[in-house]
């Protein structure tokens, strides 16, 4: 156990510099050695993504899932890949099975507001939006996303009080998505 957390450690300092081929060098054997292994099957996808390799990744990613269907941040994380290709209908299902196995999964809350958003269901979108925002009040990209949809309602100065404060909380982030 010390030995794979420091592993996955050097992996996931590997990833966050870019170096996607040395840190594939170091998970592919693991995988061949314990094919379900979902931990390596996971950072392994997030290193295909990143090199656009996004059909790998997802196919990594559903391996990972039959490894640990039980786990919340691998169906989010198909999700986010679902929404690169574009499958809206598959990445709003995975949303919805990482935010029902993990209710208070923020980011999967998001997605599935994006979506609402996305096809104009503004209410549900509201609604999606209140459940993240009472798990965390200062998330940014919940506030901007229920700016948007309260100013597609017509509610224009609660939406402007939402966007304000996702400014306030990160200037430059917020500033950025709108």
């Amino acid at each position: 156990p010390l030995f794979r957390s420091s592993m996955i450690k050097k992996v996931v300092k590997l990833l966050d510099k870019g170096k996607f081929k040395e840190a594939e060098d170091i998970l592919r054997p693991v995988i061949e050695k314990s094919p379900n292994d979902a931990e390596a099957l996971f950072h392994l996808a997030l290193a295909r993504r990143d090199q656009d390799d996004i059909w790998e990744a997802i196919e990594l990613i559903k391996q990972a899932i039959k490894a640990q269907p039980r786990n919340a941040t691998l169906y989010f994380a198909l999700g986010n890949m679902q929404l690169v290709i574009p499958d809206y209908d598959e990445a709003e299902k995975n949303f919805l099975k990482s935010t029902g196995l993990d209710p208070n999964n923020v980011d999967a809350r998001n997605g599935v507001a994006f979506l609402e958003i996305r096809q104009s269901r503004f209410k549900a979108a509201e609604h999606s939006l209140m459940i993240a925002l009472n798990i965390d009040p200062d998330n940014v990209q919940a506030l901007i996303f229920i700016g948007i949809a309260l100013l597609e309602q017509g509610q224009h100065d609660t939406a402007i009080e939402h966007l304000q404060k996702a400014v306030q909380l990160d200037p430059g982030n917020a500033q950025g998505q709108f």
